[in-house]
């Protein structure tokens, strides 16, 4: 799955961010592999982790929004 959205912290100075689930994306159990990209003020983008991927599970009978 592919899936890229518009998300951004409430508070940019603690350096976190959050993805808000969405109807359908917990439907089939597995794992995903995840990284956020970050565009900057100026253009600049960056990827976090830096190498690699975030794995997320999504364990059967998880229910989305």
């Amino acid at each position: 799955m592919t899936k890229t959205t518009n998300r951004y912290s409430p508070d940019v100075t603690d350096g976190a961010v959050q993805y808000d689930w969405a109807a359908g994306d917990t439907d089939t159990p597995g794992n995903l592999k995840a990284e956020y990209e970050l565009r900057w003020s100026d253009g600049r983008c960056a990827a976090f982790p830096g190498l690699g991927f975030i794995t997320v599970s999504v364990s059967d009978g998880a229910k989305g929004p």
